[in-house]
């Protein structure tokens, strides 16, 4: 079974200095298989999607960014960091970028960036603003459709001995903490908690 995605999108670019502005709009349909008692079902997903960017190079070779992000209809936003080393025979950047929105879309990535060009010695705004275009592939904060009869699990109501106060059945996912992101266990008496052992 496949995934089947189709985009559509306008994007452009606007320089003053050693700011950037930057923004992609645009449609998109996706046929995903969903599974539910074992059988797959077909999910027809049409939606907008969009981003925008402002970034700032500090020097030439050192850039900081922050934007806005919606897609697959969540809303989120994102900020990162880029620079670029000098004076190797290949021209390396450390990179760091994370999204932040609700407890379904945190994430951190980092790491290096070679660059492969003709001319080892340009600059990192030159390579942003003169080089090929950037590819945009947006990851899903959801990873698998859900049906329309399928609601998000949601976040645990906890004391402050991290025992689950609400829901009462513990179906839901730890707020933060050692377990955050995950479903409480159950507790030694009765309930649920959202603490280690």
């Amino acid at each position: 079974m496949s995934i089947g995605r189709d985009q559509t999108a306008l994007e452009g670019e606007l320089y003053i200095g050693p700011v950037t502005l930057e923004g992609l709009a645009g449609y998109e349909s996706l046929d995903a298989p969903n599974f539910k008692n074992g059988q797959a079902l077909f999910l027809d997903d049409n939606h907008l999607f969009g981003q925008a960017d402002a970034a700032y190079y500090i020097t030439d070779d050192f850039k900081v960014y922050a934007g806005y992000r919606y897609i697959n209809e969540t809303s989120f936003g994102a900020a990162g960091t880029e620079y670029l080393i000098r004076g190797l025979e290949v021209p390396v950047a450390l990179f760091a970028r994370g999204d932040f929105g609700d407890e379904w879309v945190q994430n951190v990535t980092g790491g290096l960036r070679i660059y492969l060009s003709d001319d080892p010695n340009k600059s990192l705004i030159d390579r942003h603003r003169k080089d090929d275009p950037k590819v945009y592939a947006p990851t899903f904060p959801t990873l698998a459709p859900q049906t329309a009869s399928q609601k998000p699990t949601p976040q645990c109501t906890v004391n402050s001995f991290n025992k689950v106060t609400s829901p009462a059945d513990g179906n839901c996912i730890c707020p933060s903490g050692p377990m955050g992101g995950q479903r409480p266990l159950p507790s030694g008496g009765s309930g649920y908690q959202c603490q280690g052992l």
